[in-house]
């Protein structure tokens, strides 16, 4: 029996509250991704970092966990032809408290509509600031898709008490790690610059596709580098990436005003690789 609000309750939602050690501990990893035309664009990447993050985690992978398995299973919630964000969760099986009787793991996959099938550029004034009350870790576990997100979510209250839309999040040394809801990239010159992971931030996919694809990004050379405030304030140009809304242009970041010219023909690029076009 669990009180549930007041409520006393032995149904299967209070069993799996009861349960579940992702829920308890944090004990579960998940991958966000975009269906569009009848695919999950960049499923190669989702599918490779989920199973490199089980393996750190000491999660067992399930024989049948193949990437035809996975996405036959992300098609059978799929009902009509709208563009879809698709969340596929994986967690570690209950037992145990801080030490897991098992490793073994379950795994569930919802989904909710998005507006539009492409990547689209925000036509607002999107503006974003810093986040300077708890910072990122920068290990191993911090470039990981895990359920631990709890400095994301207040630094995503920060961002609505201060009406922003997206705030920067530094790590231990004082560095750019990344932003709320993906990793930062920097447009200086002819040079295109982001975190290494060293540095703490998510192995994005969106981030993985401009590495991929530098060579399609004509003048413009991509590289990994660590990156202080000021290097943001000096950018020509300041995004946002990840693989479910693409590349977001930040146009106000503490007064500062940055161009969105790159993003655009950037966006056009990866719209092309996604949909196969």
């Amino acid at each position: 029996m669990v009180n549930i609000n007041g409520n006393i309750s032995s149904s299967a939602e209070a069993e799996f509250l009861l349960k579940n050690r992702g829920f308890h501990y944090g004990d579960a990893l998940f991958e966000s991704m975009r269906w569009v035309k009848n695919k999950i664009i960049f499923w190669d990447d989702h599918y490779h970092r989920l199973l490199e993050s089980m393996r750190v985690l000491k999660m067992k992978i399930p024989t049948n966990f193949t990437a035809h398995f996975l996405y036959n299973e992300v098609q059978k919630i799929i009902h009509d032809s709208a563009p879809k964000r698709i969340k596929l969760m994986v967690w570690r099986n209950c037992g145990g408290k801080y030490t897991p009787d098992t490793n073994s793991v379950s795994y569930c996959i919802f989904a909710e509509n998005l507006t539009a099938e492409n990547y689209r550029i925000p036509q607002w004034i999107y503006r974003i600031g810093v986040y300077k009350e708890h910072r990122i870790n920068p290990d191993l576990l911090s470039t990981l898709k895990t359920t631990n997100k709890m400095i994301h979510v207040l630094g995503s209250i920060y961002a609505r008490e201060h009406n922003l839309d997206n705030g920067i999040l530094l790590n231990e040394k004082m560095n750019v790690t990344e932003a709320l809801n993906g990793n930062i990239i920097v447009v200086s010159g002819d040079k295109i610059q982001t975190p290494p992971l060293s540095e703490g931030c998510l192995n994005g996919v969106l981030r993985k596709q401009l590495f991929k694809h530098n060579a399609v990004i004509t003048g413009f050379k991509i590289e990994e580098k660590p990156l202080r405030i000021d290097d943001l304030f000096k950018a020509d140009e300041l995004w946002i990436t990840n693989s479910v809304l693409g590349i977001i242009p930040v146009t106000d970041f503490d007064g500062i005003k940055y161009s969105k010219i790159l993003a655009e023909r950037v966006t056009a690029i990866l719209n092309r690789i996604a949909t196969g076009v």
